[in-house]
C-alpha cells in the first residue's frame, strides 16, 4: 500500500474510531466521566481501574491473535470481525492514555506533547 493512502486510511479509520468511541463510550459510562465503567467495574472486583482495561483490552488483543493464529495468511474475526477488534483496540489505547493523564502518570514530557498539563486537559478548554 502506498503511503498516502495509507494515510488516508489511517484518517478514516480515526473519524470512525471516535464515532465509536463516542457511542460506546456513553452507552458503558455515561456523558459524564469517560472511564466510569472500569472504575465502577474496578471497585466492584476490588481492582484498579487499570487492571479492567488491561481485562477488556486483552478480549481483543486474544480475538487479533487468535484470528492471525487459525489462518496467518487471511485472518479473520468470524463474530465480530477484525475492523471492529482493530477500532476497539485502539480505542482501548486511547482510554489509557487519558487515564494516565487524569492520573497525570505519564510526566511533563508526555502531558507537554499532548499539550496536557495534567488531567485539566480534560476539563477545561484548550487555549490555542
Amino acid at each position: 500500500m502506498k503511503r498516502d493512502k495509507f494515510l488516508q486510511l489511517s484518517e478514516k479509520m480515526t473519524i470512525m474510531r471516535t464515532k465509536l468511541l463516542k457511542e460506546k463510550g456513553e452507552a458503558y459510562s455515561g456523558n459524564d466521566d469517560a472511564f466510569e465503567n472500569f472504575k465502577r467495574n474496578g471497585e466492584r472486583h476490588g481492582l484498579s481501574k487499570y487492571q479492567i482495561w488491561s481485562v477488556y483490552f486483552g478480549k481483543h488483543i486474544d480475538a487479533i491473535t487468535n484470528a492471525i493464529k487459525a489462518n496467518p495468511e487471511q485472518p479473520v474475526d468470524k463474530s465480530e470481525g477484525l475492523l471492529g477488534r482493530i477500532e476497539d483496540a485502539q480505542n482501548y489505547l486511547d482510554l489509557l492514555l487519558g487515564m494516565l493523564v487524569e492520573d497525570d502518570i505519564l510526566g511533563a514530557k508526555a502531558a507537554s506533547r499532548l499539550g496536557a498539563a495534567n488531567s485539566d486537559y480534560f476539563t477545561k478548554p484548550q487555549e490555542k
